[in-house]
């Protein structure tokens, strides 16, 4: 059991990891693009066209990309004022029930996300941007697979709170801080 799970956890982190990579790649383009807008816009006096909806847009791949990985390393917000103090077995309990609830609101965001995606792509009048008319049912399917992600990563985090709560958690193999630790 703990090896297949290991096997799940790695498999979790390395699509989260090769999002992170997909969502800098697409900051990086994001940069060029933004720098090409500006010189073109107030140097050449020649701005380009739906240079904004392009921006929008890669700011959802930007963010929703990015979301799981910044789960597995604990970069996300999380406030732990109530918590501080807390440590071992109650500091798990407190935590597991964070993350169940969590797990809830998640689940709620990817079902209402996933229904527009699909209502969006399904539909022979889907929403479009409005210079470039770039159907918009893509992006809101990424978001949903995002949010899927970061599900996953949430349901590992929740079952690794649970097994340190039955007092069986052996290792906290790759959500700890991104890295493996044994």
């Amino acid at each position: 059991m703990n090896a297949f799970w290991v096997g799940i956890e790695k498999t979790i982190y390395t699509l989260s990891r090769g999002m992170r990579v997909f969502s800098i790649v697409t900051l990086f383009f994001m940069m060029l693009f933004v720098t090409a807008g500006v010189f073109g816009r107030y140097i050449l006096n020649k701005p380009i066209k739906g240079d904004i909806e392009l921006q929008e847009l890669m700011m959802v791949v930007i963010v929703f990309a990015a979301m799981a990985y910044a789960t597995t390393v604990k970069q996300h917000v999380f406030v732990e004022l109530l918590v501080a103090r807390l440590k071992g077995r109650t500091l798990a309990i407190v935590n597991s029930i964070a993350l169940f609830l969590g797990l809830i609101i998640l689940a709620l965001i990817i079902w209402r996300t996933g229904v527009a995606g699909w209502r969006e792509l399904l539909s022979p009048t889907g929403q479009i941007t409005m210079m470039l008319e770039i159907p918009i049912a893509p992006f809101i399917l990424l978001a949903a697979l995002g949010l899927m992600l970061m599900f996953l990563v949430f349901l590992c985090q929740f079952i690794q709170e649970l097994r340190t709560v039955i007092g069986s958690n052996q290792s906290k193999i790759y959500f700890e801080s991104g890295v493996k630790v044994k």
